[in-house]
């Protein structure tokens, strides 16, 4: 039990730094141009094309897709190699759909996780992002555990406020598709064409690249926000990799209609060290972008029925 709540630590961290606390969709500015090549460090031993064209179009494909204000979206987070039966048996994968603001990050979202939906009494989980912060609303029967009173129904966590938040909180509840969206405008040049795939019947194209974690390479992601840059400077450490994985799928008019990073998870993620991941252990977070132009309306919860994601203890 111990080892298990240890191991959700690890995954929880390593899914909160990416998808927590951006706000809105990172650029610091929409831009045009190519990156400019002195500006640019790569890892030649792993990057074997450097297309500055193609990079320059997914990271305006940010302000394209944030143009349109608003949007329905679906997201997922599978967990794979994880060395351990219960959580490498999809216990807890994460899929939902909600509404999402793509310009201030606000999101309404409903999301399910299996170990969570066989409960006595479970159900989906309500989350709202608001100003960067996360509330959700966890299953009565998870709160109850934790000796929390019944007024309580929701967590919180915000993310500019660091420490005191408990990770394995964020691997169950935490989902921000405004924040995936941001990671883009630091897309490095290995982007490569692999070709035409629709989405949800809408013709698009698909991109594969990578997010470069290098300390000297964070100064070089001029158009990303310096919230972005921290975040991706944090990922690299707490993962202790050096390269993300991104696919990016465009439509006609250059807005993402999908985009899928993977985090690739070591025994050295988390703190302390998990002894039980496996080498090919990743996390792989898909968001789908649709119905542009979608109303959304996102209220804070009622502070009396609010308590910050520290004092969930889940006995697992």
């Amino acid at each position: 039990m111990v080892e298990s709540r240890r191991l959700f630590a690890a995954v929880g961290l390593g899914f909160g730094l990416i998808v927590a606390g951006c706000g809105g969709t990172g650029l610091a500015r929409p831009t045009d141009a190519p990156v400019s090549p002195p500006n640019l460090v790569v890892a030649p031993a792993r990057v074997l094309v450097r297309d500055l064209v193609l990079q320059a179009r997914l990271v305006r494909s940010v302000s394209l897709t944030s143009a349109q204000r608003t949007a329905r979206t679906s997201i997922s987070v599978t967990l794979t190699g994880l060395g351990k039966a219960t959580l490498s048996s999809s216990s807890f994968d994460i899929a939902g759909s909600g509404v999402v603001d793509l310009q201030n990050g606000d999101a309404d979202l409903t999301l399910s996780i299996p170990r969570y939906d066989r409960m006595s009494g479970g159900a989906a989980i309500e989350q709202r992002i608001v100003s960067g912060a996360v509330f959700a609303k966890l299953p009565a029967d998870i709160l109850r555990v934790s000796g929390l009173p019944a007024s309580v129904r929701w967590l919180s966590l915000d993310p500019k406020q660091g420490g005191g938040t408990d990770p394995s909180g964020l691997s169950q509840s935490q989902a921000d598709p405004a924040g995936q969206l941001a990671f883009l405008a630091a897309t490095s040049a290995d982007v490569r064409r692999i070709g035409a795939e629709p989405v949800r019947g809408v013709p698009a194209m698909h991109y594969a690249a990578t997010i470069d974690l290098a300390p000297n390479v964070q100064a070089s992601h001029a158009v990303a926000t310096e919230a972005v840059r921290l975040k991706l400077a944090q990922l690299g450490v707490a993962l202790r990799a050096h390269r993300l994985g991104l696919d990016v799928w465009l439509d006609g008019s250059g807005r993402a209609r999908r985009i899928v990073v993977s985090l690739p998870l070591s025994s050295g993620s988390g703190s302390p060290p998990i002894a039980g991941l496996g080498p090919d252990a990743m996390m792989r977070i898909q968001g789908d972008f649709y119905g542009f132009g979608t109303p959304v309306r996102v209220a804070v919860p009622p502070q009396a029925e609010v308590r910050p994601y520290a004092t969930l203890r889940l006995h697992a």
